[in-house]
């Protein structure tokens, strides 16, 4: 066995590996100079299963038995970390908090700056308003709808709960709310949450690969437009391949099947009509059967009842006057100017206001 592959080998059985012995182990796998053999197969090999290694006659390598079980599965949780630390980046890149209004002071955060939001167990929205259209369809006629739109404040203390205990409650959530009230940017931060969880878990081994909860954020439309005929779990797979290394797509596909990913699908009224049917259908029949927790969001104009089967509708609250001035105040070191904000200018503050 090369001196180099024993050394990598070494440093895996004691969980000492590093990146680069990581990603020349997978290369040497990938292009079949070493085969892991676990399992029964490794007895068929040939020899007692206790040996670590045959080398074959064209030098190739075959690790078995208990070394080749530890390789895998550090190899394993490693795919695992960079899938859920690609999710992390693509999120943090969509944020942009690090350098807002180059404050010196945001630069060093690891967390987005970021207000939670509170949601209402009843709609407070005027139903008579309400319509299927699309979003890319009829600008002109949403924007007129919107106009006789409002809130009534005795309505938003009705059933009023922070969206955390919304989510303990439900497991198959619509979120409703207008534009700018931070749909998006909720299931972003969501998604953001739960992959930092999940690799400070792994790494604290409080958890295992199969414990792992994958955050999945997708937009309806994207998802509509799948080709896939089958299952959605194939096309949500397809859409994740930006994230992921061929090694986690059939885990993906079997959390998928199991139950294991908070599955995020952002923007209901923004699916084409062309769409709207078939995508209806495979959704229906996939969180019929699912039995972790799925989130859809959709803005109330636009939103279809029959689309998606929920527990429950929720409706995002607006912001405050001291939400507001909160948020404004880690940004802007003067403070008369947060408490010189026209609380008559508030009645419909927005979470993604100042998400830039």
């Amino acid at each position: 066995m090369p001196e180099n592959l024993e050394a990598i080998m070494t440093r895996f059985k004691t969980g000492k590996q590093t990146l680069e012995d990581i990603n020349n182990l997978s290369l040497l796998i990938k292009e079949g100079k070493v085969t892991l053999a676990t399992g029964a197969g490794a007895v068929a090999l040939g020899g007692n299963v206790s040996d670590a290694v045959i080398v074959t006659g064209n030098n190739n390598i075959v690790i078995k038995g208990s070394d080749a079980e530890a390789i895998k599965a550090a190899l394993l949780k490693s795919h695992v970390r960079q899938f859920l630390n690609a999710i992390l980046q693509d999120i943090e890149s969509q944020f942009k908090w690090s350098n807002l209004l180059n404050d010196h002071n945001t630069q060093n955060d690891k967390n987005p700056r970021y207000i939670p939001i509170q949601v209402t167990l009843e709609r407070i929205s005027q139903h008579l308003v309400e319509t299927p259209l699309a979003y890319s369809e009829q600008i002109t006629e949403l924007k007129r709808l919107y106009a006789y739109k409002g809130f009534n404040e005795e309505q938003t203390q009705c059933n009023r709960v922070d969206w955390e205990e919304a989510k303990k409650r439900y497991q198959k959530l619509i979120v409703l709310a207008d534009p700018g009230m931070g749909k998006s940017t909720l299931l972003r931060m969501d998604a953001w949450k739960t992959a930092q969880e999940q690799i400070q878990n792994l790494d604290d081994n409080k958890i295992s690969i199969e414990d792992v909860n994958f955050p999945v954020f997708l937009r309806l439309s994207d998802l509509a437009k799948e080709k896939d005929d089958d299952k959605i779990i194939d096309s949500i797979s397809n859409l994740m391949t930006k994230y992921a290394a061929p090694e986690i797509f059939e885990l993906l596909k079997k959390k998928l099947e199991t139950g294991k990913c908070l599955v995020l699908l952002d923007a209901l009224d923004e699916v084409p009509q062309d769409y709207r049917d078939s995508l209806r259908t495979k959704l229906n029949n996939f969180a019929s059967t699912y039995t972790g927790k799925i989130i859809c969001t959709s803005r109330i104009i636009g939103y279809d009842k029959t689309f998606f089967k929920s527990d429950k509708e929720v409706q995002i609250i607006p912001f405050g006057q001291n939400q507001i001035e909160r948020y404004i105040s880690w940004f802007i070191n003067d403070k008369s100017v947060v408490e010189g904000l026209n609380p008559g200018t508030s009645s419909k503050p927005t979470p993604l206001i100042f998400d830039l």
